[in-house]
């Protein structure tokens, strides 16, 4: 069975696709269990007579260049007022997430976040660096 957003092979014991994370089980399928086209979100209900069994599907993991994007773009703000730590985290955090968001990985929401966050994190940086040389020339001669 293919994905009916990403058109990708997903087997037919998943319900989500584990590529783009769209439930496929209501695409096309009449369930006698959950109502037409899945209504009781992948559980079938109790009906007596023995042990009730929970049907779950698989959640597609994020990747963890989305992670680390937000992750870097994160502590590009926090450690802003250091501009040796501030830059590169911001620029780190900035590449890391131009595939994701480009490619459309799960996740790409949090790539987003890491792109913002490393862009004011190199802004902070960079505005501290201008501030420091400004003051460096103008007391130069305590220095």
């Amino acid at each position: 069975m293919n994905c009916a957003r990403c058109r990708r092979p997903v087997s037919t014991r998943y319900d989500v696709c584990p590529y783009c994370g769209y439930n496929n089980r209501r695409v096309g399928r009449y369930d006698p269990y959950s109502g037409y086209y899945g209504g009781h979100g992948g559980y079938r209900p109790y009906r007596g007579g023995g042990a009730q069994v929970a049907y779950y599907s698989a959640t597609p993991k994020v990747p963890g260049i989305v992670i680390a994007s937000m992750v870097l773009g994160i502590c590009s703000v926090v450690f802003g007022a250091f501009i040796l730590i501030g830059i590169p985290t911001g620029v780190l955090g900035i590449v890391f997430s131009v595939k994701p968001i480009k490619y459309n990985y799960h996740g790409k929401g949090m790539a987003i976040a890491g792109l913002a966050c490393g862009a004011v994190g190199c802004f902070i940086s960079l505005m501290v660096l201008i501030f420091v040389l400004s003051v460096r020339s103008r007391f130069s001669f305590f220095l």
